[in-house]
């Protein structure tokens, strides 16, 4: 989002804008994208930690099947240690109970600290505006900075 938290942290939201993926879909293409912004945001952005919001609203299972345990891991390698990032928190929003397994087992394959800072918050909001302010968020988030298509 473009505003810091109070913090001076950057929120950033990820997710699917609509379920209906063709076969072609990549997950792995979309852990390339996410390091790309990486490397836009060490060069362009300044900030103190990062705020990820993981919307899971239009994952489906067959998007559940193509996640791979071994490449879920590399990217939390590659993102913490290759470049550094400063991670103070990690938000679920709107998880599916087909996820709930999936969600478990990332976390267990997580580093313990990096875990404990895996919020899950289904499709209530309280608990995500107690720690990130409802002006930073979008609209879709119960936030009050527009929507995620206006923000980008």
């Amino acid at each position: 989002m473009p505003e810091l938290t109070p913090d001076f942290d950057r929120v950033n939201i990820f997710g699917l804008l609509t379920p209906n993926l063709g076969d072609d879909f990549s997950l792995l293409d979309c852990f390339k994208t996410l390091l790309c912004t990486k490397e836009v945001k060490m060069c362009e952005d300044y900030y103190v930690k990062d705020i990820y919001i993981i919307d899971l609203k239009n994952v489906t299972l067959s998007l559940i099947s193509k996640v791979s345990l071994s490449t879920v891991k590399k990217l939390e390698t590659c993102t913490v240690k290759g470049y550094n990032t400063r991670i103070r928190s990690i938000h679920i929003v709107n998880m599916p109970p087909v996820a709930e397994k999936l969600i478990t087992l990332i976390k267990s394959a997580m580093k313990k600290k990096l875990s404990q800072r895996l919020n899950i918050h289904g499709t209530d909001f309280t608990e995500l505006h107690k720690q990130i302010p409802k002006r930073i968020l979008p609209v879709e988030l119960g936030g009050e900075a527009g929507t995620i298509e206006d923000n980008f």
